[in-house]
């Protein structure tokens, strides 16, 4: 989201307001509005079907458009149009017919599901923004040359590449010529790794899992990087590229030697949000939710946390998390469908259901 920390500060002015009954002043919703303008989507709780998936797009002109699917034996597909507007303090009201999924609560970079009476309800019912188009295909290209690792540093500036064949290349503004090493040895630290060379550039790099921000454009990363040559000692920001094809909803199609045919209308889904690095949906019968973490085209799944709801048949739940929660696997993305591998083994395959 563009402007987390901005709307954070308008909605809590609001919120603090002497007056919270009175509609937000021209300005404020002016600067909200910017925030939230754009297309949500998301898992919501069903109570008769096996899951509802849902997208709403905003539009500036106060118009909005949804498409909700309910997922059973027999999917139904409900859309509507119309207006929307602000119903007190950071609550958005759909102005339907069908007063389904009408009030949304705005909470950071979330859209949350209210009751009528304005309260936030149970279950996993929130909706996450699609994530922005700016730069995503320049980094997408990048990803798709095989660059898994980027790092950047300024005063003087510097880069550092490592690509998926296992070759690392630095870049330095003061050097006429590019630093490329292939298969450096990678040692694990306490919270990251370290890269060296010792043939004749003495060349180590090392990696940090903790926040940093760079200098220059102010853009949050995730890894502190340091490289050091014989000659240099050099530090900056990094971050792993990923597929952002994979922020979506994917449904599953195949599992271990089951095909779709094999599988329950009531199959499992996933909704992975790459913006924080989080994973959402049911296991077929029970809500689950987790982290993960990519890297290039590989993805580790945290343990997940399940609910614990009666269901009568839970084989195939318990197949899914078996081989799924806690997990590493390397992905591929094509034609609409989302692949997990451990090494040459197709462990499971999901398709896209937005």
């Amino acid at each position: 989201m563009k402007h987390p920390i901005l709307l954070f500060t308008v909605l809590l002015f609001m919120a603090c307001s002497k007056n919270p009954s009175r509609q937000a002043d021209p300005a404020s919703t002016q600067v909200i509005t910017s925030a939230i303008v754009g297309n949500w989507s998301g898992g919501l709780t069903c109570e008769d079907c096996a899951y509802i998936t849902y997208q709403l797009t905003l539009s500036s002109d106060q118009s909005f458009n949804d498409k909700t699917v309910y997922h059973s034996s027999t999917p139904n597909v409900v859309e509507n149009s119309g207006s929307w507007s602000f119903d007190n303090d950071s609550t958005i009201l759909l102005n339907k017919k069908d007063e389904n999924f009408n009030r949304w609560r705005v909470r950071n970079d979330h859209l949350l599901l209210v009751d009528k009476n304005g309260q936030i309800t149970e279950g996993q019912n929130e909706l996450v923004k699609s994530m922005p188009g700016e730069n995503l295909s320049f980094w997408q290209k990048k990803l798709d040359k095989g660059i898994i690792f980027v790092a950047m540093g300024n005063e003087p500036s510097w880069s550092l590449t490592f690509y998926d064949d296992d070759r690392l290349v630095v870049s330095h503004m003061n050097r006429t010529s590019e630093l490329i090493v292939n298969n450096p040895e990678k040692y694990a630290t306490e919270n990251g790794w370290t890269y060296s060379d010792t043939n004749d550039t003495e060349l180590k790099v090392m990696v940090e899992k903790t926040s940093c921000t760079d200098q220059m454009s102010g853009e949050q990363f995730p890894y502190q990087v340091e490289v050091q040559t014989n000659d240099m000692d050099m530090k900056g920001c990094g971050k792993f590229l990923t597929d952002y094809r994979l922020h979506d909803i994917w449904a599953l199609e195949e599992l271990d030697t089951l095909t779709r045919k094999d599988l329950p209308a009531t199959r499992p889904y996933i909704e992975i949000h790459l913006d924080d690095n989080r994973l959402m949906g049911n296991g077929g019968c029970n809500l689950i939710n987790g982290d993960i973490e990519v890297r290039g085209h590989e993805i580790s799944i945290s343990p997940l946390i399940s609910t614990r709801r009666y269901c009568p048949d839970q084989s195939i739940e318990d197949l899914f998390l078996r081989n799924f929660s806690e997990k590493t696997f390397q992905y591929e993305i094509e034609n609409g469908f989302l692949t997990l591998f451990q090494g040459d083994k197709k462990v499971m395959a999901f398709r896209k259901i937005d």
